[in-house]
């Protein structure tokens, strides 16, 4: 009645039609007594494989990014790892000084945002790699 519903259960449809136009699997719903479980299948090529609700897997296409940055790599990382990378210039840092570049605080957040998927998807590199946890360790762009 207040017109925020164009109208009722048309929206369920609208997002099936996306999944169509993308070509991605649709999503799908089980209803129990409880309630309704919708599972929304998400893009292989960005986020590797994916399981379904009975944990079978749905998707065999791996987004991992090593090398060079390219175009189509740049839009698989976040916006932290962009961060990350665009703050080192051509510096080796430390992870200090590279919490200092970014203005984070809370160490758990930055490896796990930042550090972590930038060495996982190869745009950076240790200068100690036999040494992950040494206190000399510092971090440079991969070439």
């Amino acid at each position: 009645r207040a017109g925020f519903i164009e109208s009722w259960g048309r929206g369920v449809s609208k997002v099936c039609q996306a999944y169509k136009d993308a070509g991605l699997p649709e999503p799908t719903f089980e209803n129990y007594m409880s309630g309704t479980l919708v599972t929304i299948p998400r893009d292989p090529s960005i986020y590797g494989d994916y399981y379904d609700s009975r944990g079978k897997v749905e998707g065999n296409v791996r987004g991992n990014v090593t090398g060079n940055v390219t175009d189509q790599a740049t839009d698989q990382v976040t916006d932290q790892v962009k961060a990350l990378i665009n703050c080192m210039g051509n510096d080796i840092l430390s992870a200090s000084q590279l919490m200092e570049r970014l203005g984070l605080s809370h160490r758990p957040t930055f490896r796990n945002n930042y550090l972590h998927p930038a060495l996982e998807a190869g745009l950076i590199e240790m200068t100690i790699p036999d040494k992950p946890n040494s206190r000399n360790q510092k971090y440079r762009k991969r070439k």
